[in-house]
């Protein structure tokens, strides 16, 4: 009977994807995923990384990626200028 071959995983090497796939998404170039998707769910999909092994092993980045993306937001927000209807 064939067994499952279990790759062994390579958490420096996780990392490093999330990390590549961080600058790609900011940077508006990404391979993987849609532009303008700053979601976690983009993240893994350009990332390559699985969604378990995220949220278990680099649960943290993802809570620093969310932090990132809330504070990108924020300062857009504060960008745009805010127009009244009086001319």
């Amino acid at each position: 009977m064939a067994g499952r071959i279990r790759r062994v995983r390579d958490p420096e090497a996780e990392r490093a994807a999330l990390v590549a796939a961080v600058d790609r998404m900011f940077a508006g170039e990404p391979l993987r995923s849609e532009a303008g998707q700053l979601t976690v769910v983009a993240l893994l999909a350009e990332s390559g990384v699985r969604r378990d092994i995220a949220y278990r092993a680099h649960k943290g980045f993802l809570e620093a990626f969310q932090a990132r993306v809330a504070a990108h937001r924020a300062a857009q927000a504060a960008q745009v200028p805010v127009t009244t209807g009086a001319s």
